[in-house]
């Protein structure tokens, strides 16, 4: 259940699509915006992908799972940790990074400010690297 974004219906040429922002983000921003009138996001400053076997094959990455950073924002939390364009973030917080879904969701768990550690999986090698987070609202 959740609050719905965006629809394309059959007669777009799609099969019924619909996109929806699950009811316990609705809530969250909802409460946020009713105590101060703003929202804050933890930002990391990533654009993340899937592992799909091609990319896995064409790149020879060194994992088929996590997400495979695509690019990093200049002055992002991200960049100043040290992550890089084609690391694999295998591990966030606590949470086993199988996708960039399992990312975006432990990400949305955090607060802006907060320290946490995160594990990238860089050639052959893997690091653990701090990243104190940004807010989305005032950039990463």
């Amino acid at each position: 259940m959740g609050l719905s974004e965006a629809y394309l219906p059959p007669s777009s040429g799609a099969v019924a699509i619909g996109f929806v922002t699950p009811s316990s983000t609705v809530t969250n921003v909802a409460d946020q915006l009713l105590a101060s009138g703003s929202v804050k996001h933890a930002a990391l400053g990533v654009v993340p992908t899937d592992i799909t076997p091609q990319l896995a094959q064409r790149f020879s990455l060194p994992a088929t799972t996590g997400a495979l950073i695509v690019s990093v924002s200049p002055g992002s939390p991200a960049e100043q940790a040290g992550i890089k364009a084609g690391d694999i973030i295998t591990k966030f917080v606590q949470t086993q990074v199988g996708n960039v879904t399992d990312l975006l969701v432990a990400l949305r768990k955090q607060d802006p400010g907060q320290q946490v550690d995160v594990v990238v999986q860089r050639g052959a090698t893997s690091q653990n690297l701090h990243v104190t987070l940004g807010d989305l609202a005032t950039g990463p």
